[in-house]
């Protein structure tokens, strides 16, 4: 997932209207820069509840910290982040995520 798809995918998740459960983006090569801006949109959607991001690299800091964000607001309800090279810092900022959601936590 280049930067321009995850941008268009951050705008589609952000859509007022969208209504998706299960979003599976695994196995995209969405690098830190991508998933960041994907997770930027997941602040604002109320439908996913289900969110499978497995086999992609995630190991910096601040999409981890986005995806904490992302978390935090979303009405998630299941994620699976296997296999996705996260750091200990990373895994800090996302259990904090989890910490703070209405449906995970």
């Amino acid at each position: 997932l280049d930067s321009l798809s995850a941008s268009a995918l951050k705008d589609l998740l952000s859509y007022p209207n969208l209504s998706i459960a299960r979003l599976d983006i695994s196995w995209n090569q969405i690098r830190d820069a991508g998933a960041s801006e994907v997770f930027v949109g997941l602040q604002y959607n109320t439908s996913i509840r289900t969110l499978l991001l497995s086999w992609n690299s995630l190991n910096l800091d601040s999409a981890c910290q986005q995806l904490s964000e992302g978390l935090s607001a979303s009405q998630v309800e299941e994620i699976d982040i296997s296999h996705c090279r996260i750091t200990a810092a990373g895994m800090t900022h996302i259990a904090e995520g989890v910490r703070q959601s209405a449906r995970l936590g």
